[in-house]
């Protein structure tokens, strides 16, 4: 069963994707290649047929959609913190610091994630 370390590992990585995308939509000047929003020229975002990607729109219109699917990651990703009840306090690590959410591994000498099944 994946842990919720996994899953906030796995949307970290999905927002490198995401700003690497973007990075793409400016770079190639395809920034507003598609004028509305939500929808892709009337269409649902998710129904945008693949065949209308073209120029711009490609960068642009992948762009909101990996963007939709992040954002609907982070949802779950909250959700299953607030069920799993990982709210921790500060931890003092013995650095001159504090770490919130996280629990110290005293074998590591450094702060770690705890770990919770996501159902």
């Amino acid at each position: 069963m994946p842990s919720l370390f996994h899953f906030a590992t796995f949307v970290v990585a999905c927002t490198v994707v995401l700003v690497l995308a973007g990075s793409l939509v400016t770079s190639t000047d395809s920034g507003l290649a598609v004028p509305d929003w939500p929808t892709s020229y009337g269409w649902s975002m998710f129904t945008f047929p693949p065949a209308m990607w073209v120029g711009g729109i490609f960068y642009e219109h992948g762009h909101r959609v990996i963007a939709a699917g992040l954002a609907s990651g982070q949802c779950e990703s909250t959700e299953a913190e607030q069920r799993c009840g990982q709210k921790a306090p500060a931890v003092n690590t013995g650095r001159g610091g504090s770490h919130y959410g996280h629990r110290e591994a005293p074998w590591l000498g450094q702060p770690s994630f705890g770990y919770c099944s996501l159902p």
